[in-house]
């Protein structure tokens, strides 16, 4: 009996310490810190401009500043929690050909998207709801949303972005269980974060495309403005919906 005692004790110690060196654990773990604080962070902006906003703009003015901490959080953490120098998150310089390639991804990414999201949507029984974004470009009635909504999509949230799941998680994935499960592994958690089971595939799939992307050049910047690309030609897609 004693025995069996020190069995199951051992058994959970090595459950215990599996989870707190789990690559994939921790991976959860930092984004959703990161998350909470720039969410937290963004919320406070929001309700102290709460009376200097108009009500139809403060969706897109919290999403403005949800993508700006998002990219001050991480660029914190790389400089001041990891130490790295920028090189190491993959801020390289980009050659022509790996800007080339990076509008290319930015479109081929898009077009895949298009074609399996009409597939699943024949395929699946339930109705998909658009992302938050294209909701705001839905109901857009002014110049200035328009401008908040590309502002956000174009440029905020693929900088930031790919800063924290490029960047940050990515690389301290890829320095503990290696290059193809870090891709893998980050690339689905950067599917989860955007809250969308319907569309958690699709997202999963254009992670590991933006990643792969980022390691083939050798520089995060291909992946920015990969993801930049995709983000605006389904933005304009759903202003012109």
């Amino acid at each position: 009996m004693h025995g069996e005692n020190i069995l199951k004790f051992f058994q959970k110690r090595t459950k215990i310490t599996y989870l707190k060196d789990s690559a994939v654990f921790q991976g959860v773990i930092l984004t959703l810190l990161i998350v909470l604080l720039s969410g937290g962070a963004s919320k406070i902006c929001t309700e102290a401009l709460e009376n200097l906003l108009p009500s139809a703009d403060r969706e897109i003015y919290s999403s403005i500043f949800f993508s700006a901490f998002l990219g001050i959080v991480s660029i914190g953490w790389i400089k001041l929690i990891k130490k790295w120098q920028w090189t190491r998150i993959g801020l390289n310089n980009l050659s022509w050909s790996a800007l080339i390639g990076s509008i290319l991804s930015g479109i081929g990414i898009c077009l895949l998207l298009l074609i399996l999201g009409s597939v699943l949507l024949e395929l699946l029984p339930v109705e998909s709801q658009p992302q938050e974004l294209s909701q705001m470009a839905t109901v857009a009635g002014s110049w200035q949303q328009v401008l908040g909504i590309y502002l956000i999509s174009s440029i905020l949230a693929p900088i930031s972005e790919e800063i924290f799941f490029r960047g940050v998680l990515y690389q301290s994935m890829a320095e503990e269980v290696g290059r193809k499960k870090a891709v893998v592994i980050a690339s689905l958690i950067f599917a989860m974060m955007h809250f969308d089971l319907y569309r958690l595939l699709l997202l999963w799939i254009a992670g590991m495309w933006l990643n792969i992307l980022r390691i083939k050049f050798d520089s995060i910047f291909t992946s920015m403005i990969a993801h930049s690309v995709w983000n605006t030609l389904m933005i304009t897609l759903a202003f012109l919906a």
